[in-house]
């Protein structure tokens, strides 16, 4: 049987500290592999028959590494798609995701700064509507990463609206999971069983 797509957290390293990350990134992991460990399983991967490689964090361009580990994804063939917070995503960087056709997904948590930063960090909103404005004008593809929370619940349809504004070919709507980090905000960020009952429809308007 043959791989489709790889979902690879390629470093638990993380600028930010959202309140919802399940993995509680943060500082990098003692053992994560190494820039040539790293190069040999994407050759395991496209080994294995995959098309498609999902980088996600962590923040993945947080490692020194990660742009050659872009090159050699495409390289072999296989499609790169990043989930991001775009942070890191300055000129260099896009000319680099342009030219190797990377798709990008961009995390953003509310539709306006207040409610983004209150729970991803101050500044945060600011700097992904900046990138992804970016983005859209220089023909990068781009998908709007959501975690659907109480603060953010009612305002999916402001959210679908920025995602259009700024080019974006989608939105991916995830609901919050009250582990890793979001034990400590489940006040602040968990879904009432009658707003998970009206999920689909907030999300299908």
């Amino acid at each position: 049987m043959l791989l489709r797509e790889i979902h690879w957290e390629v470093t638990n390293k993380c600028n930010l500290r959202c309140k919802h990350c399940l993995p509680m990134s943060g500082p990098a992991r003692p053992d994560e592999l190494t820039a040539e460990e790293a190069m040999a399983a994407l050759d395991t991967f496209r080994d294995a028959g995959a098309s498609e490689v999902f980088f996600t964090g962590g923040e993945p361009f947080s490692r020194k590494d990660f742009p050659a580990l872009l090159d050699r994804t495409v390289a072999l063939g296989m499609r790169a798609t990043v989930i991001t917070n775009a942070t890191f995503l300055r000129s260099a960087t896009l000319e680099l995701v342009k030219r190797l056709q990377v798709w990008l997904g961009v995390s953003l948590d509310g539709a306006n700064e207040a409610t983004n930063d209150a729970i991803r960090g101050q500044g945060s909103f600011r700097q992904a509507v900046e990138v992804l404005g970016q983005c859209r004008d220089s023909g990068i593809s781009t998908t709007l990463y959501v975690t659907v929370t109480t603060a953010n619940v009612e305002r999916l349809d402001a959210l679908a609206r920025l995602a259009i504004e700024l080019g974006c070919s989608g939105v991916h709507f995830n609901e919050v999971t009250i582990a890793g980090r979001a034990i400590g905000f489940s006040d602040e960020l968990a879904l009432s069983e009658e707003q998970k009952r009206h999920l689909p429809e907030l999300v299908a308007q």
